[in-house]
């Protein structure tokens, strides 16, 4: 009976050493084979560039292949449903952004997923601020003329005038248009010339699109920070930087684990107030 008991107490103890071995181990072996990059938006377009151009250099830092997917339809939502049923081991990541993972939550009664618990968080990837543009034989000058005209004549001005800063730049530069104020943090470096609306004394317009890279929930934690450590270096590269300098884009190196789900968490809040107070809603 001792020596059964024995050989019991052995194999109960290999059986937690390789239990305790199996996450290190597959960490080492990750990864060995092409891991894919899902984008919820057509090919050639903003995101579906950016991603491009830093899935090389994280490919290069990762070691192994990476292929941008294309899976475009319902502003994300289609991609990242497919994502979070994808098996969980690190090989299928997606292109979260601030649609499905920030207002969708209070837009849509109902989601195919959660994008709280649905998702193995990795790392953040980019802010993009949007510019207030006029045309430039507009009245306005400044944002406060703009404000004040809207205050004084109520319901007399149609705009559709906020977007992205590589959308808006060459018309800027070829003086038809008039950039006003960004609704970013900070002024971007492919606009240094133009205040945020917070400097101009407006807190509350500050919203920017942003991107993460998430994984289905239940990834491996030591896959987890491989791929984490990877694309930070990715987005530490001075090619990268130029590039997302260029585009408008502040890049979000450092922004990962539990600080990046608090921020999704805080631009949740965010974009639910807006939501609540514009009365928009999608079935």
């Amino acid at each position: 009976m001792k020596k059964m008991l024995r050989h019991v107490f052995a194999l109960t103890g290999l059986l937690v050493t390789l239990a305790a071995a199996a996450p290190a181990a597959h960490a080492q072996e990750f990864p060995n084979r092409p891991i894919t990059w899902t984008v919820g938006f057509a090919p050639g377009g903003i995101s579906d560039q950016s991603t491009r151009f830093v899935a090389k250099v994280f490919a290069e830092k990762l070691g192994q292949q990476v292929v941008v997917d294309n899976k475009a339809g319902a502003g994300g939502i289609i991609a990242s449903e497919h994502v979070a049923k994808a098996p969980a081991d690190g090989y299928a990541i997606l292109y979260g952004s601030s649609g499905p993972f920030g207002a969708f939550k209070s837009l849509y009664k109902k989601l195919p997923f959660d994008p709280l618990t649905s998702f193995t968080y990795i790392h953040g990837f980019g802010l993009s601020p949007l510019i207030l543009v006029v045309p430039t034989n507009s009245p306005f000058k400044s944002l406060k003329d703009l404000v004040d005209f809207a205050k004084a004549n109520p319901d007399k001005l149609t705009f559709g005038i906020f977007d992205y800063s590589i959308v808006v730049k060459p018309q800027i530069e070829a003086g038809k248009l008039r950039p006003l104020a960004s609704t970013g943090a900070v002024r971007l470096t492919s606009h240094p010339d133009v205040p945020t609306a917070t400097e101009l004394g407006y807190p509350g317009v500050q919203l920017t699109a942003w991107a993460m890279i998430v994984g289905p929930a239940g990834m491996p934690q030591p896959v987890v920070d491989k791929m984490a450590k990877a694309f930070n270096e990715a987005l530490k590269d001075p090619a990268v930087v130029k590039y997302h300098d260029d585009q408008g884009v502040t890049l979000m190196p450092d922004m990962q684990g539990a600080r990046l789900r608090e921020f999704v968490i805080k631009e949740q809040a965010k974009f639910k107030e807006l939501v609540e107070r514009s009365g928009a809603t999608v079935q």
